[in-house]
C-alpha cells in the first residue's frame, strides 16, 4: 500500500491524468486516484502559511490554538483554593480576610 500527491500547472491537466489513470494496473496493482483535500491543520483561521512547516510544527500550532481556545486549564483542578486566593491577592495588592 502506498500513496503520493502529486501538482499539476493546470487543473485541467490534473483532470485528464486522473479521468485516464483512475483504474488502471501499475507494476501489478490497481491505481485508484483521488482528489487531495485540504487538511484541518492547512485550513487554519489565523492565516498562517503552513506549507512549508514540518507535521511537528504543524501539530504544534494545532496545540496552541486549541489550548488558546479552551476555557479551561487542566491544572486548575490540581490547585487548592487557598493557593489561587493567595497567588491573586500577591498579583493585585490586595489583603485576605
Amino acid at each position: 500500500k502506498g500513496y503520493a500527491f502529486i501538482s499539476y500547472e493546470s487543473e485541467h491537466d490534473a483532470k485528464r491524468a486522473m479521468d485516464t489513470l483512475d483504474g488502471t494496473d501499475f507494476q501489478g496493482r490497481l491505481i485508484h486516484i483521488l482528489p487531495a483535500k485540504p487538511s484541518s491543520d492547512q485550513a487554519n483561521d489565523a492565516g498562517i502559511d503552513t506549507s512549508n512547516m514540518t507535521y511537528k510544527e504543524r501539530q504544534a500550532l494545532a496545540r496552541k490554538k486549541e489550548a488558546e481556545a479552551a476555557k479551561k486549564s487542566w491544572s486548575a483542578s490540581f490547585l487548592r483554593g487557598d493557593a489561587v486566593v493567595d497567588n491573586l491577592s500577591d498579583r493585585l495588592g490586595v489583603a485576605k480576610g
